[in-house]
């Protein structure tokens, strides 16, 4: 009863002496910029260990936000630019009709850069059209993704 009339006194009438503070809100001035940068940096590599691209997308997107809270704008940068390219990889995988992946696979591989040089997901989205590309009438196509893989294999191999 006395806690009660304390925080009736504390908040309360036309001198308020405090205000009630959201807990979700306070979250944000309790850690430190490094607690921060930590935390985004832990939630990254969880979103890299991710199998499904949406949740992996999730993962990257908070770490963008602690990141963002850390001080960091690189890092930041960095991470939305990973959960935009899973995004992309998620709508490239949901693509069934072959002229439309066909349209897009150059876009979706010429985003990989777009969005900071993901070298690795460029050959991934280049294999993945190479298997579904049907067996007749896209020898032309094949040859150029073909080139395409070559060149980034290349291009691996010289960053690492």
């Amino acid at each position: 009863a006395s806690g009660d009339a304390f925080m009736r006194w504390i908040l309360g009438g036309s001198s308020k002496r405090a205000e009630k503070q959201d807990a979700a809100d306070m979250t944000v001035e309790l850690k430190s910029p490094d607690e921060w940068l930590s935390l985004g940096i832990e939630y990254a590599l969880n979103a890299e260990m991710q199998d499904e691209a949406q949740s992996a997308k999730g993962w990257f997107e908070r770490a963008s936000v602690c990141f963002k809270h850390g001080g960091n704008e690189e890092l930041r940068r960095l991470a939305s630019s990973h959960a935009n390219l899973r995004r992309i990889l998620e709508d490239n995988a949901r693509i069934a009709d072959w002229s439309t992946r066909k349209r897009w696979t150059p876009q979706a591989v010429a985003s990989c850069f777009e969005h900071g040089g993901f070298v690795e997901d460029a050959i991934q989205l280049c294999e993945a059209v190479l298997d579904q590309c049907p067996s007749s009438g896209e020898k032309k196509f094949e040859e150029i993704v073909d080139a395409v893989l070559l060149d980034l294999k290349s291009l691996a191999r010289v960053l690492d």
